[in-house]
């Protein structure tokens, strides 16, 4: 074995040592009960629902995840879902619009008050379009406006309401 493959070993697992040591602090500091309080804070406020977290780990590979996440049952602890998840959320309007699918939702996105604009279909076809706007604002006439008066065919404008599957992709994909 060459003289200089052995200290490199040994640099090799001290500084494996060190990542591990490192790794397991990390996660006995995630199980204190002031880090899985913030832990649990923060996916409350990211949610906008009350929940429970059971525990947290840390892997370099993962990043931290939570574990054992718990909702109420809504309807039987009095919460409202729709407007939980509104408080963090946006009002959101369908759309079914006959004209170019790149213009519409470059001409719609640029509404005030729009926060997004995705869209399903493309041009040839009328776009259903899904509008994304701030909380607490009815867009519909000022949207209806922009289709009508760019000369575009409005075949469909109507708000979605929150469902419950929306609540559950937004506690798992939410940022």
């Amino acid at each position: 074995m060459p003289r200089c493959l052995r200290p490199c070993l040994i640099a090799l697992a001290a500084v494996l040592l060190v990542v591990v040591a490192a790794v397991v602090a990390f996660n006995l500091h995630l199980q204190s009960a002031t880090m899985q309080e913030e832990l649990r804070r923060a996916a409350m406020n990211s949610v906008g629902l009350p929940l429970t977290v059971r525990s947290a780990i840390y892997t370099p590979w993962d990043g931290i995840r939570l574990r054992g996440l718990v909702m109420p049952d809504m309807e039987n602890a009095g919460i409202d879902y729709t407007t939980a998840l509104q408080k963090k959320g946006a009002e959101r309007i369908a759309m079914l619009v006959d004209g170019p699918a790149g213009a519409v939702r470059e001409k719609l996105s640029s509404v005030d008050g729009v926060l997004g604009v995705n869209t399903e279909g493309g041009d040839g076809s009328p776009s259903r379009l899904t509008v994304e706007c701030k909380l607490n604002t009815d867009l519909r006439r000022t949207l209806a406006a922009v289709v009508v008066n760019e000369g575009w065919g409005l075949l469909e404008l109507r708000g979605v309401s929150v469902s419950l599957e929306d609540v559950f992709i937004n506690l798992i994909t939410n940022e």
